[in-house]
Parts: structure tokens; C-alpha cells; sequence
């Protein structure tokens, strides 16, 4: 089933779901790795891979809100008024680093006066001028980017793992299970 019904998510939103949070920890991990190496060809290598993987998380994002808005959600389960605000507070909180991540990414390398490549096969336009200022603002809103994603990704496993193990729910198995749910 392409599209989510009332009682599940369709396999095009799980699969953007999935690859999106492969990326994104990915991402992070990546993150966290390059700026604690020494200066090398690997490291300018891993920056270049993590630039390209962020112009693909900003690109399959607005792909992901695209089709959010075409899409129905599944109805919540055993969850109370406050718990679905919570829910709708973190997956805002994902929605925005989703997008605000590689942008501001994108605006740091831009500030920083480097070429943005993708993969190799072509640039991006820079966004702002080489400015040591801007590459500083650029550089906070990344980094404090990142700590809102992981807060918010904590606290959304955490959700799941709560529907999973103490509700006893299908929240969680509705977006992993192929076959039906409920």
C-alpha cells in the first residue's frame, strides 16, 4: 500500500521515514567524527561527504513535507491530549532540523568562502558572500541545530519505545510491519 490508511503508514512515508533517520544518525555520527580529526585528505573527504549528504537530507525533506501534506495520518493510539502535543511538538522539532540543518549548513560553507559540491558532479550557488561574521552566526545555528535533533530524536525513540512496551500498541509496528496492522 502506497499511502497510509487509518490504521497505518503507507510504504512511501515509512520509507522516507527510514532513510531519513538512517541520514540524519548518520549524519551526526559523521558530524562528530570529521571536526575531531586531524587535517587531512580524509578529513576534507568526509566534510565533502557530509555536504553531499546534507544537499540529499534537504532534498528528500522537502520531498518529505511534500508529501505530508498529501498524505492522511494514521489515527493515534492510546495516547492522551497532553502525549499527542508532545508528539506534534518533537516531530515539528524533526521537521524543522530536517531543513534547517543542511540550509544553515549550506550557509556556513557558503560564509566560509568553500564551494559547495555534490558528489562530485556539480557545485551549489554560494548563499551569502565569504563573510567571517555570517560564517560564525552560520556555525551556531548549525551546531545548536544539532542538539535539537538529538533531543527531539531521543524523545521520539523514546515515544515509540513507550507505545511499544508499555502500551503495548502497534504506534511503533505500524511503521515498521509490511503487512498489515490492526
Amino acid at each position: 500500500m502506497l499511502r497510509s490508511s487509518a490504521t497505518r503508514w503507507g510504504i512511501v512515508t515509512r520509507l522516507l521515514h527510514w532513510s531519513m533517520a538512517i541520514l540524519m544518525i548518520g549524519l551526526l555520527w559523521l558530524g562528530f567524527t570529521m571536526v575531531a580529526m586531524p587535517l587531512s585528505l580524509v578529513k576534507m573527504k568526509t566534510y565533502a561527504l557530509h555536504k553531499s549528504l546534507g544537499v540529499t537530507v534537504l532534498l528528500l525533506a522537502l520531498l518529505r513535507v511534500l508529501w505530508r501534506q498529501t498524505e492522511r495520518t494514521p489515527e493515534a493510539l492510546s495516547a492522551s491530549v497532553w502525549q499527542r502535543r508532545l508528539a506534534t511538538l518533537v516531530q515539528g522539532a524533526l521537521y524543522a532540523a530536517m531543513v534547517v540543518l543542511p540550509l544553515s549548513g549550506w550557509w556556513y560553507n557558503s560564509a566560509a568562502g568553500f564551494p559547495l559540491q555534490v558528489f562530485g558532479w556539480f557545485n551549489l550557488p554560494h548563499l551569502v558572500e565569504a563573510d567571517p561574521a555570517m560564517k560564525s552566526l552560520a556555525h551556531a545555528l548549525h551546531v545548536g541545530a544539532v542538539w535539537v535533533l538529538i533531543g527531539a530524536l531521543a524523545a521520539h525513540v523514546a515515544g515509540a519505545l513507550k507505545h511499544h512496551f508499555i502500551d503495548r500498541d502497534d504506534t511503533f509496528k505500524r511503521m515498521i510491519h509490511m503487512r498489515r496492522v490492526g
